[in-house]
């Protein structure tokens, strides 16, 4: 990620969903001094779509999908104590 800031093959990276599936991300992974850079991974869940987007080729709701799921989950966590 920070070779990618600084070689401008990105203005910005975003951690939103890596870290719905893993609110620790920053702690266990990011500033770990422990992880090794190359050992640091990212996964996100691929979030599949209502079964009548695909079968009437609606491939933009279908999309949606995953960001609702993300967006519900972000704010599950933004209300989190």
């Amino acid at each position: 990620m920070e070779a990618a800031l600084e070689n401008r093959g990105c203005d910005l990276i975003g951690l939103g969903r890596p870290a719905v599936l893993n609110p620790a991300l920053l702690k266990n992974t990011i500033l770990a001094v422990t992880v090794k850079d190359e050992d640091a991974k990212l996964y996100v869940r691929k979030i599949e779509a209502p079964w009548f987007t695909k079968n009437f080729g609606l491939k933009a709701i279908g999309e949606g999908a995953a960001t609702a799921w993300y967006g519900a989950e972000m704010r599950k966590l933004g209300k989190a104590e």
